[in-house]
């Protein structure tokens, strides 16, 4: 199937044409009736990937008010040849914000003929400007698949006449652009000046020959073509032409013109005894959304903040400061931009901004922004004239001029047309419809083989600062967040039916491995044991934990330096069909270890969450504020000051006990009540032990204990005569035989499983009747498991009663 593709710079559409019907792909999950989504891609540093509006709100609900820390990272080198000093390298550097969770790109087609820039950092890897364009045309796509509900594998796309005035810029546009749709899943890629595409649409409605001007003038070009339409033998191009101008540069225009002296232009502060204005550089950078972020640079807030101590108006520049550094510059420009389309429609309009430290209401008119942008105007004008002489045509020859874009609606504009060319031959077609409809009429007609187009299978990567080899900074898979977005779009087997075995070792490894929860099930009801000989679980070094999880369900990772990360079975599994490991996904420093792990959902509704160390140390965090930083966008990091690593990992509720226990069968019950803010030591580790269990108990007490050797024991007490046998430190649990490998209090319906070097065995076959324990009945006496075959060895224990 082929289709087409308007991919803009502020907004991008898609149709597809069966020679009768023109149908636009839904972009928008939200809105089915329009037409195009914003041209913006939200990726996060865990990797997760927002599309059009999408992304704009994801990006404004975490990062609206949120602190910035500007850092200078060295992301590789870049080789240069020269003919007179030969070849040279290059150190390349890009400014990061390291408390960011992802980065918001915006207008990023206008970016594809800037030679300089080759991508960015987000998270611990890089993306190229290719890789970002193709994860967006990778969401277009996916989407134009599930709605026709076929693959997608050819594509005509649009593009500007000039990308840029260098021929070599342009053709390096061309060429990303091509990279990207390639990289996107497009077996054959088409290109085509959007104008012409725009002609073409309009070439569908017409029952004469027409000499057609078409303006289309939308976010980050004006594109020009004049075209002779309506004969049979179709569309004849005339002349083309184009400039960078558009309504990214009038949205910098009213910033620049409006807002400064809101936040300390045309002040002064003292220097050196004089009086000095405030430099007029950190306004040009500020009223361009592609540079304001350098004022988050930290010698640029130093001299922000030097200017703001001797400042005329101190509050001004510390409102400059507050904006900045509070993330509210993409707002800004994202306010700027719907006021200057209020502006086509009303004679005046209000800016409206607010956060910490400034309101501003800056009343603009129709008529003050036409003169903003007056020399703009002049050079759209004298490029009209030209590209019209250039045709052979007069103006009175042209019979039409069609407007399409967004920026074709400005006043000024279209009364200019109309003043040139006649207002009754000045029409409106489709504003933001038309180059992506003609697209798609363009497709149908490559398809059918009434049209002829270049077809490009093929590309070269960007070669330089984009290789391996030279970069600090590792090149993101791009083939495993494009397999995430087929599965987030649903266009992948969900596997809801399917559950994993998720299994942490001692010496910080993962283990995981699906199984079809219908067989589980069958299993768990037969108490039949189930094979996990696939997994490979090391029998040398032991389980720390592990746990039975449906596919979406969070988990909740805590790594040895209290870092606390939520991630799914699916996602491992997306690692794992992408040859990367989580470590490298999720950023763990070399020396970070993976040390528990736990299901999520059941902890967060706990009061308190409990984290216990290897060396015995127990402290509890209050779950309410704590739980929507697990949650948010960055994972945090808990404050820990005593010695040891995360060992046990959970929730309970106020006033609940909490029992530990260790491989010697020894135990502690301590009140949640009773842990200082600080912490406390519990259980001290002693050579040779381990820290097995630690959980809340609750009103009914069933604790299951297992060895490693085959010895189990299970029995019911009450509440208060374990707190008094076990009230003081290193009182003894159970008798062991061998060391024992699991602790835990188990409801009285619990079906405990048995996790062996080859199998899943359910205990209860053949364990101990539970028995009723008076007070003073313990330790325990501990009874062999049967049904151990020889050699197979006890790692830990798991309950499935969910399933």
């Amino acid at each position: 199937m082929i289709i087409g593709m308007d991919f803009g710079t502020t907004h991008s559409g898609m149709a597809y044409f069966d020679g009768r019907t023109l149908q636009s792909v839904p972009l928008n999950l939200h809105n089915k009736v329009e037409r195009v989504t914003p041209t913006v891609l939200y990726v996060m540093n865990e990797q997760k990937v927002w599309f059009g509006r999408e992304a704009m709100n994801s990006y404004f609900e975490q990062n609206l008010g949120r602190p910035a820390k500007m850092e200078r990272i060295w992301i590789g080198e870049i080789e240069m040849t020269f003919a007179e000093i030969g070849t040279i390298r290059h150190d390349v550097h890009v400014w990061v914000d390291v408390l960011s969770p992802g980065r918001l790109f915006i207008s990023f087609k206008s970016d594809l003929s800037d030679s300089a820039y080759s991508g960015t950092a987000i998270g611990r890897f890089f993306y190229t400007l290719e890789d970002i364009t193709a994860l967006y045309l990778t969401l277009a796509k996916t989407r134009a698949e599930r709605h026709f509900g076929q693959k997608v594998d050819e594509v005509v796309l649009g593009r500007p006449v000039r990308f840029a005035e260098d021929a070599q810029d342009d053709a390096l546009a061309q060429e990303r652009l091509l990279d990207a749709a390639l990289s996107a899943g497009y077996k054959k890629v088409y290109f085509e000046y959007e104008p012409i595409a725009a002609a073409y649409y309009y070439n569908t409605l017409l029952d004469s020959p027409q000499n057609v001007l078409i303006f289309d003038f939308g976010g980050g070009t004006l594109d020009l073509t004049v075209m002779h339409l309506g004969e049979q033998a179709g569309p004849q191009v005339l002349a083309t032409g184009g400039v960078p101008i558009a309504g990214n540069v009038f949205d910098q225009r009213i910033v620049r013109a409006k807002l400064p002296k809101h936040f300390g232009e045309g002040s002064t502060y003292r220097s050196m005894e004089k009086q000095l204005p405030i430099p007029s550089h950190i306004y040009d950078s500020f009223s361009d959304w592609r540079t304001i972020l350098t004022l988050q640079a930290p010698e640029m807030m130093h001299l922000l903040r030097s200017i703001a101590t001797t400042a005329q108006h101190r509050q001004k520049i510390e409102a400059l400061i507050s904006l900045v550094s509070s993330n509210y510059s993409m707002k800004m420009f994202d306010v700027v931009e719907r006021v200057k389309r209020q502006l086509s429609q009303r004679t005046e309009a209000v800016i409206r901004l607010g956060g910490d430290g400034f309101a501003i209401e800056e009343p603009i008119s129709r008529r003050e922004f036409e003169r903003i942008i007056r020399p703009e105007y002049r050079i759209i004008e004298a490029h009209v004239d030209e590209t019209v002489q250039r045709s052979g045509l007069r103006p009175e020859q042209i019979d039409v001029v069609l407007r399409t874009g967004g920026s074709s609606q400005i006043p000024i504009f279209q009364r200019m047309l109309d003043h040139k060319f006649g207002e009754e031959k000045v029409r409106a077609l489709d504003t933001f419809g038309s180059v992506t409809s003609g697209l798609g009429i363009i497709a149908a007609g490559i398809e059918a083989g009434t049209i002829k187009k270049e077809c490009y299978t093929k590309s070269r990567r960007i070669e330089g600062v984009t290789d391996a080899e030279n970069r600090a900074v590792p090149l993101v898979n791009l083939e495993m967040l494009q397999r995430q977005i087929a599965q987030q779009e649903g266009m992948l087997e969900s596997r809801s039916d399917q559950v994993a075995l998720v299994a942490l070792t001692k010496n910080y490894e993962l283990f995981f491995e699906a199984f079809a929860v219908e067989a589980l099930q069958k299993a768990a009801r037969a108490m039949e044991p189930i094979s996990v000989e696939k997994l490979a679980l090391p029998t040398d070094v032991g389980i720390q934990c592990v746990v039975m999880a449906r596919m979406d369900e969070p988990l909740l990772l805590a790594t040895s330096s209290y870092r606390l990360l939520l991630i799914t079975v699916r996602e491992l599994l997306n690692y794992r069909a992408a040859k990367v490991s989580l470590r490298d996904v999720r950023g763990l420093q070399p020396n970070e270890q993976l040390c528990t792990l736990s299901h999520w959902r059941e902890m967060a509704e706990r009061d308190l969450l409990v984290i216990v160390s290897t060396q015995g140390h127990l402290r509890t965090f209050g779950m309410g504020q704590l739980r929507s930083r697990i949650e948010g966008a960055v994972p945090p990091t808990i404050g820990w000051s005593q010695v040891g690593w995360p060992r046990h990992i959970f929730g309970t509720d106020r006033g609940r006990d909490l029992l530990l226990t260790n491989s010697k069968g020894q135990g502690v019950v301590v009140g949640s009540g009773s842990v200082p803010r600080a912490g406390m030591r519990a259980l001290p580790k002693r050579k040779g032990d381990d820290l097995i269990g630690a959980f809340s108990l609750q009103e009914a007490v069933v604790i299951e204990v297992v060895s490693s050797v085959g010895y189990a024991a299970n029995w019911r007490i009450g509440l208060e005569d374990l707190s008094q046998i076990l009230s003081k430190p290193r009182a003894l649990l159970a008798r062991r035989r061998g060391e024992i490998c699991y602790v835990g209090n188990q409801p009285t319906n619990s079906r405990l499983w048995l996790v062996t070097s080859k199998r899943l065995l359910p205990l209860s076959t053949s364990s101990p009747a539970r028995e009723e324990r008076a007070e003073g009945k313990l330790p325990l006496q501990m009874q062999q498991i049967a049904g151990l075959q020889r050699g197979e060895a006890v790692l830990s224990a798991l309950n499935l009663t969910y399933l």
